[in-house]
């Protein structure tokens, strides 16, 4: 009997905080289905990023997050019922801008 596993690396993302797009990379020694989602603190389920099979190796994914509220998010990766999670922080610019006038 041979038991074979199946080393995964899921790392940080970079920039984090961001706005609004970060790298996510990822490592997997051999050829799989993975699915990377993404969940908001509460960990309610967000939106799937990668649901596909992909070759063995290094790939980043580029996470557009302009249509997400600022926050704070956490990214799981599961490939063959292994799973690695994350956390990001999404920080949007206000919309709007203090002005100081002297009073003097």
């Amino acid at each position: 009997m041979y038991i074979f596993y199946l080393l995964l690396v899921l790392k940080q993302n970079y920039p984090n905080p961001f706005n609004p797009i970060t790298k996510i990379s990822y490592g997997i020694d051999k050829a799989a289905d993975v699915k990377l989602s993404l969940y908001d603190v509460r960990g309610g389920f967000v939106e799937d990023l990668i649901n596909k099979r992909v070759g063995a190796g290094n790939h980043d994914f580029m996470l557009d997050a302009s249509h997400l509220s600022s926050g704070v998010y956490f990214y799981t990766m599961t490939v063959d019922n292994v799973s690695q999670t994350r956390k990001l922080i999404l920080m949007k610019k206000c919309g709007f801008q203090i002005i100081f006038k002297n009073s003097y």
